[in-house]
């Protein structure tokens, strides 16, 4: 790397053997390339997946049917528009091309866990939803759970429910849902595997770090939602975000929601992509 030009306007230049010099803004130019061709495998495996994908025809209930009778040239034709690259997204950078992480049997990064709790507020505004994000679980200081938990106005004066997911030890994803409409306040929580370790925690950490943030500081009563088991290593963080959406709309689960799993893959992936174009 080397400067060229007066001093005021010198121009910073990278240079190969192969390929000569190359300036900052050219390299950046590049990065976008690379980008580009890393993505376009994804974008293809998720177009193939999304024809091959088996479509409910009248077997969901509100609000997970909403997608069953979008044709799959308009489902692929969401990801062959949304945008690939970083933007931001209520406050959230968002790498677009992880959304299709919610694809075929893929474990949910952060990224698709974040868009789907922001899609999950925006869809259901009129149920004053706050959002806390999974940052503040890791820490150990109740001072910095508190902050990073309050983070997205989780608890501003007109919220009356909570939705959150949090991250156990890095691989699993677990969720809880409170509802200051109740008499008492309530928190449902929600560990995929259904492990009675995982609850205790998951009930003593949001005591500590949500429940004394709650506006008027109610008393909150704590249920475990025991309907839903995964049978795999990665679908903690899809029955996260179903859990959830259930829980704002009343949805009441069978046993056959299992087999669409698949079909709420894709649902996530568009109603995700259009909140972000949004």
């Amino acid at each position: 790397m080397r400067v060229e030009g007066e001093v005021g306007e010198s121009v910073y230049l990278a240079r190969w053997d192969q390929f000569g010099y190359a300036t900052v803004e050219q390299l950046r130019t590049m990065v976008l390339v690379i980008d580009a061709r890393k993505a376009m495998p994804i974008v293809k495996a998720t177009l193939e997946w999304i024809e091959k994908l088996v479509m409910p025809i009248d077997q969901l209930r509100p609000p997970f049917n909403d997608c069953m009778e979008i044709p799959k040239l308009i489902l692929k034709n969401t990801v062959e528009n949304m945008t690939l690259n970083k933007y931001t997204m209520a406050g959230e950078e968002i790498e677009g091309v992880r959304l299709l992480e919610f694809r075929a049997s893929e474990w949910l990064g952060s990224t698709c866990i974040r868009a789907g709790l922001i899609m999950l507020a925006r869809r259901h505004v009129d149920k004053d939803v706050g959002i806390v994000m999974p940052d503040w679980y890791p820490y150990e200081d109740v001072t910095r759970q508190h902050m990073y938990a309050a983070t997205h106005g989780a608890f501003h004066e007109n919220v009356q429910r909570q939705v959150g997911v949090v991250n156990a030890e890095g691989v699993h994803w677990m969720a809880f849902f409170i509802d200051l409409t109740t008499d008492p306040a309530s928190c449902v929580m929600f560990d995929p595997q259904q492990k009675a370790s995982r609850y205790t925690d998951l009930e003593s950490a949001p005591r500590k770090a949500v429940v004394p943030q709650l506006r008027g500081q109610p008393a909150v009563t704590f249920t475990q939602w025991s309907k839903c088991k995964q049978n795999d290593g990665h679908s903690c963080g899809l029955w996260s975000l179903f859990f959830l959406e259930s829980m704002l709309c009343g949805h009441k689960w069978s046993d056959s929601c299992y087999q669409w799993e698949q079909y709420y893959r894709v649902r996530y992936i568009r109603m995700c992509a259009h909140d972000s174009e949004g």
